[in-house]
């Protein structure tokens, strides 16, 4: 099980490292896996742009525990994760 979640989270790492900042891309991958929300992934529509922006800065700042959102983020600026946000509230 182990080796199936550092697949899974070098995958994802992968994928935003190729989105390049680009802000359509990055929402893209989000998707890849809340797509299909259920009780442990969200449903991205069932927040507000602030609460999608305030939990992505609490992964990214570790106020908020995570496997995986935490690591994701990080590698990414405030603004290309407001931006990013910005893009689900057309």
């Amino acid at each position: 099980m182990y080796k199936v979640w550092v697949l899974v989270l070098l995958t994802l790492q992968m994928q935003f490292a190729l989105a390049d900042s680009n802000p359509r891309l990055i929402q893209m991958n989000c998707m890849s896996c809340h797509n299909q929300p259920d009780e442990v992934i969200p449903d991205l529509k069932s927040l507000s742009p602030q609460q999608m922006l305030a939990a992505l800065l609490d992964f990214k700042y570790e106020r908020r525990p995570s496997l995986i959102m935490g690591r994701i983020v990080k590698g990414f600026s405030e603004q290309e994760l407001a931006d990013t946000t910005r893009l689900f509230y057309p």
